[in-house]
């Protein structure tokens, strides 16, 4: 019996996609093809707005430009502070100033005429005054002046005359003290002196005991020959120094051939610098308050108050206060009160004068 022939399988037709294309690419072609058209017509759209886009802006009057990618960087300013002392040396020329929310910078004028060295500065630097002759004077001294750049010229800015105490080692002395004249402020040298208390720092070249006598001379030439403009010199600190006769006498000696004046800021009771003035011939004056020891409106207006009693007593009176924010913004206030309480603001030169005349008059009397 014969076996039966398998019959062969039958390959099942595979079904054609849209134009015999599988089914699978033909999808993917698709999608290809509406990616394709919509990229197409995003740029042919941008394109065809662009000149209507240029002549738009053309009729409002600019030109569009790329936006910033990041603000422009700020640098606040650095300002010294009274107790900062000068690394680096800067050139001798307009000092550098922060805005102060006053009147225009004095020290952004243009540059004045030179001062001639004096022969007398007390006398050819002193700043011209009248006032009654019965009529009380005060005379305000800013300490510390030239370091602070800001709040110098705050005060140089205020109405005076104030007496404007300039550290010796601060910078562009000489332009300083020209603005401070030309603003109608008197001028010192304030020259830092040892004090008894080791921890406090008077600043760079003080004088100090330690130094031999021709090291004293040679800091005070330092101190006070490369400028010009004040009238005379009052003591920073120093409550170590002034009290030893030998090291003040050679001060008192280089007034005396300077022709300046010497106002004592009695940082201690027991400063000699009075004595050796008057024996010298050395026109001198002394402290009587200083108003913000205490650093408050209350306290800088009680020590007001009590230097207006004492110019009322003697006829006359020094107050020594420094570039602070609160000691500048109450006395900008007293002033104005003082017309009304018939006293008046003098520069330290005219006090010496007042009260030298006094003591000549109570010598003649006699």
């Amino acid at each position: 019996m014969s076996t039966p022939r398998a019959k062969p399988a039958i390959k099942t037709k595979r079904r054609a996609g849209i134009l015999g294309v599988h089914p699978v690419l033909a999808a993917v072609a698709v999608i290809v093809l509406v990616c394709a058209g919509a990229v197409f017509g995003a740029w042919l759209n941008v394109t065809s707005r662009q000149p209507v886009q240029k002549v738009a802006a053309a009729k409002l009057g600019y030109t569009p430009t790329k936006p910033r990618t990041a603000p422009p960087t700020f640098y606040p300013p650095v300002v010294a502070t009274v107790d900062d002392t000068p690394s680096v040396p800067e050139p001798d020329d307009e000092p550098v100033v922060a805005p102060v929310p006053t009147t225009a910078s004095i020290l952004a004028k243009p540059p004045a005429t030179p001062l001639p060295r004096a022969k007398n500065p007390m006398l050819d630097y002193a700043l011209a005054f009248d006032a009654p002759a019965g009529k009380p004077l005060i005379a305000i001294v800013i300490d510390d002046m030239g370091l602070d750049r800001a709040r110098s010229q705050r005060a140089l800015q205020m109405p005076g005359p104030l007496t404007l105490s300039f550290l010796t080692y601060a910078t562009n002395l000489s332009t300083w003290a020209l603005r401070a004249r030309e603003a109608g402020h008197e001028v010192l040298a304030h020259l830092p002196m040892e004090p008894l208390d080791p921890k406090e720092n008077p600043g760079p070249r003080a004088l100090t005991l330690a130094l031999s006598d021709d090291e004293v001379a040679a800091r005070l030439s330092a101190a006070l020959d490369p400028w010009i403009g004040y009238v005379g010199v009052n003591n920073h600190m120093g409550s170590r120094f002034t009290a030893d006769a030998s090291r003040m006498d050679i001060v008192m000696r280089a007034m005396k051939q300077r022709g300046l004046m010497w106002l004592d800021s009695k940082t201690a009771g027991n400063s000699v610098g009075p004595s050796m003035a008057r024996a010298l011939g050395v026109p001198n004056v002394e402290r009587d308050v200083f108003l913000d020891n205490i650093q408050s409106e209350d306290e800088v207006l009680k020590e007001l108050a009590l230097v207006e009693q004492v110019a009322k007593q003697r006829g006359t009176a020094i107050a020594i206060g420094h570039p602070h924010d609160v000691t500048l913004s109450v006395l900008g206030e007293w002033m104005t009160s003082l017309p009304a309480k018939g006293i008046a603001l003098a520069p330290i030169s005219e006090i010496a004068r007042r009260q030298a005349l006094k003591t000549q008059q109570r010598a003649e009397a006699r």
